[in-house]
């Protein structure tokens, strides 16, 4: 992914015919005591992130 600050790379966490996927990136987890993954569920409509 390309933004403002430059390039970011994500690594997804897919499951064959759900409706749902995770992500997480390593500008998310730049130090080692915090780790944050975020799961998108289109069919609920919601956006999770976990700390």
């Amino acid at each position: 992914m390309t933004y403002k600050k430059g390039d970011m790379e994500l690594s997804y966490f897919l499951k064959e015919a759900a409706q749902y996927f995770g992500f997480d990136t390593g500008d998310m987890t730049k130090t080692s005591d915090t780790k944050m993954f975020m799961v998108m569920d289109g069919s609920l409509g919601v956006t999770a992130m976990i700390i």
